[in-house]
């Protein structure tokens, strides 16, 4: 699992998130996206084919642009849905922290 201490963190409140977002996945940089309280991020793992992580409930390493595009449709976040093209042309992955409200976007 990646160590997330360093990694740059967008607030998803912001209007330019998924612009700055699309950027940094087209360049192959990691990304955090901090969401609001009220997102639920539940997924369901085995269709993503995401891992848990035990330690901390983290799902890692799901399939990036079909985490993005079913977190979107559950929650109604266009904007996950834009980012989408771009982790599936950088060939992204995704880890939801649930407990810690955060998308990380990856390589």
């Amino acid at each position: 699992m990646l160590d997330y201490s360093n990694l740059p963190a967008l607030d998803w409140t912001d209007p330019e998130s998924v612009n700055k977002a699309r950027v940094q996945i087209l360049r192959a940089e990691p990304v955090i996206l901090n969401m609001p309280k009220g997102v639920d991020l539940a997924v369901d793992a085995a269709s993503l084919g995401c891992r848990h992580d035990p330690d901390n409930g983290v799902l890692v390493s799901c399939r990036g642009p079909d985490c993005l595009r079913a977190l979107s449709r559950l929650q109604g976040l266009d904007g996950l849905e834009e980012l989408a093209p771009a982790a599936e042309q950088a060939d992204a992955t995704v880890d939801v922290d649930p407990g810690g409200r955060r998308i990380v976007i990856h390589h």
